[in-house]
């Protein structure tokens, strides 16, 4: 933040999780003993075990964590099925790439008429009707 020129923006604070007695993270649901730690202070917050604040720390960790494993997975998704576009004849990565951009989903594509997928630039009237075949077979 400081390189950037933010230092004050807004308060910055880090959660550690929990320890177990062989100092490994304990990662049990419900572990209410993390630690929250701020710049400028090597201890931790004395913060009471399960208390408000440290719940709602806990809660705001939680629901970024949750956001962003599933903005990842939905990603993911995304490539995934880019690839199986891919194994279908007549379709390669270009086709592929049209087919997403223009139609955003495999549900969108399967409903396309073959008048849809003519309107695609480059694809003319057998090959929309090759796809629309295709597209109905996943």
């Amino acid at each position: 933040m400081r390189e950037a020129g933010q230092e004050n923006l807004f308060p910055l604070v880090g959660i550690a999780k929990a320890r177990d007695a062989a100092g490994h993270a304990d990662r049990r649901a419900g572990n209410v003993a993390d630690r929250i730690f701020v710049p400028g202070r090597s201890n931790p917050l004395p913060l009471r075990e399960g208390g408000p604040e440290l719940l709602f720390l806990q809660n705001v960790r939680d629901n970024t964590h949750r956001f962003a494993i599933g903005r990842h997975r939905r990603a993911r998704r995304g490539v995934a099925l880019s690839g199986e576009l891919m194994r279908l004849p007549g379709i390669g990565p270009a086709t592929a790439r049209l087919l997403w951009d223009h139609f955003g989903s495999v549900e969108a594509m399967r409903n396309a008429s073959v008048d849809d997928i003519r309107q695609l630039p480059g694809v003319g009237v057998r090959k929309a009707e090759q796809l629309h075949d295709t597209l109905q077979k996943i």
